[in-house]
C-alpha cells in the first residue's frame, strides 16, 4: 500500500507541473543531437545514482532513525511491526521519500554550475 502511495505522491505533483509549464520558445530551432550522442550519459547517471541517490538515502534514513531515537529506541533493541514507534518511523520514511522525489524536480540555480 505504501509503494502505491509513494508512486501517487511522487508522480502527481511533477505531472501537474509539466502540464502548466510554459513551452520553450526556441526548442524547435535547436539542432537535433548527434547520432552517436547518448541520451543517458555518465553525467546523467552520476547525478541520478550517485549524487541524488546518496542525498535521498541519507535524508530518508536520517528521518527514520530520528523518529526511532526520539521515541526511546536504542541500537540493538527489537521492535515489532505492530509497535506505534515503528509505524511512526515508517511514516517518516514514506514522507521523506516523497519529499526527496519532489525536491529533485525543483530547479535550483546554484546546482547548474556543477554541470549535472
Amino acid at each position: 500500500m505504501q509503494i502505491l502511495a509513494i508512486d501517487l505522491g511522487t508522480e502527481t505533483i511533477p505531472a501537474l507541473a509539466l502540464g502548466v509549464e510554459r513551452p520553450e520558445g526556441d526548442v524547435m530551432k535547436a539542432p537535433p543531437r548527434r547520432r552517436d550522442e547518448r541520451l543517458v550519459d555518465k553525467a546523467v547517471l552520476f547525478r541520478g545514482y550517485i549524487f541524488l541517490g546518496i542525498l535521498s538515502t541519507v535524508g530518508v534514513l536520517s528521518a527514520y532513525f530520528y523518529v526511532l531515537n526520539k521515541g526511546g529506541w536504542h541500537w540493538g533493541d527489537t521492535l515489532l511491526m505492530s509497535n506505534p514507534l515503528v509505524q511512526q518511523a515508517t511514516t517518516a520514511t514514506f514522507l521523506g521519500i516523497v519529499i526527496m522525489q519532489i525536491a529533485q524536480c525543483v530547479r535550483v540555480p546554484f546546482i547548474k554550475k556543477f554541470h549535472f
